[in-house]
């Protein structure tokens, strides 16, 4: 859920969306966005890409044999660095509790603060970084898999596309 969220939010500071909710919604916005723990959530899953990423490129240069490994990684950093900085706590907060406002009527909200609350609310939000650890790992085996079908599937289009002899 937290993911989706974030996705979310992410959809809505990017299209600029001018959302408007009520200052009760904001104010119990802002009570489950903190139940939730959403900055944490936010913070881990930017280590999270950051991590896969480099992962990513490792991989690439390990099968494309890339001398400039050392430079892309660091532009990957500084691409990192510009997206955490710009997209800090600080500054996406009031967006995330406008969205969250503006999606959920007031009784939603009061239910889901209800929740998180409860002993198996604590123990989702607890349990959500291995969560969501393990469906990225999951997601990477999946894609590792299809890679070779990828790989074919783009040969292929190359060798049709090339002109005949």
């Amino acid at each position: 859920m937290k993911t989706i969220a974030i996705w979310m939010a992410a959809l809505a500071l990017s299209t600029g969306s001018a959302l408007a909710a009520s200052p009760a919604n904001e104010s119990l916005a802002a009570e489950l966005i903190a139940l939730m723990k959403v900055d944490e959530a936010l913070k881990q899953g930017m280590e999270m890409s950051r991590k896969a990423m480099l992962m990513q490129t490792q991989q690439m240069a390990g099968q494309t044999g890339a001398a400039n490994l050392e430079q892309i990684k660091a532009h990957q950093a500084r691409v990192m660095d510009l997206i955490e900085s710009e997209m800090s706590w600080e500054k996406v907060m009031g967006q995330f509790v406008e969205l969250y406002a503006s999606v959920f009527t007031e009784s939603e909200l009061e239910g889901l603060i209800e929740f998180y609350r409860s002993p198996v609310g604590q123990a989702f939000i607890r349990k959500q970084p291995e969560l969501m650890q393990k469906s990225m790992e999951l997601n990477h085996r999946m894609m590792m898999n299809l890679q070779p079908k990828i790989m074919q599937m783009m040969k292929d289009e190359k060798a049709a596309a090339a002109p005949a002899p």
